[in-house]
């Protein structure tokens, strides 16, 4: 099922963000208690994915230039995970500094799986030294 909700709708992974999934709860939590209805639910969950995908669509137009050392990848089914060591992120006039920095990227037309919730996990693959 939740597989099928993958592919229908894009969008379902902003669900799996800390915001997404706490206000999932919140919303649950109301309708357990009789507080709204679960239509209401549905509305603010599809509120709240709209706004999201607006958001990261049209307002988000910083780029930057990372360097590190690249620790470990994974790929599990079009969602890729980084590990950067030492990485140094450099956005218009700020410049970030972490000991290890985790990147996690969605190839949207491959996720057959709800981001966040694994289905077959994939081993770490060290990066071979030269």
């Amino acid at each position: 099922m939740a597989e099928s909700r993958a592919r229908e709708d894009p969008l379902e992974m902003y669900c799996y963000t800390t915001l997404g999934t706490s206000l999932q709860s919140t919303l649950d939590t109301f309708v357990q208690n009789g507080r709204i209805s679960e239509n209401l639910r549905s509305s603010f969950m599809s509120a709240f994915k709209g706004a999201l995908n607006e958001v990261m669509t049209e307002q988000v137009v910083q780029s930057g230039n990372l360097r590190g050392k690249m620790n470990t990848y994974r790929n599990n089914q079009g969602v890729y995970t980084f590990y950067v060591e030492n990485a140094k992120l450099q956005a218009g006039d700020q410049c970030y500094n972490a000991q290890m920095l985790k990147i996690v990227c969605v190839q949207e037309e491959k996720v057959t799986a709800v981001p966040g919730r694994r289905a077959v996990s994939s081993d770490p693959v060290k990066r071979r030294k030269k």
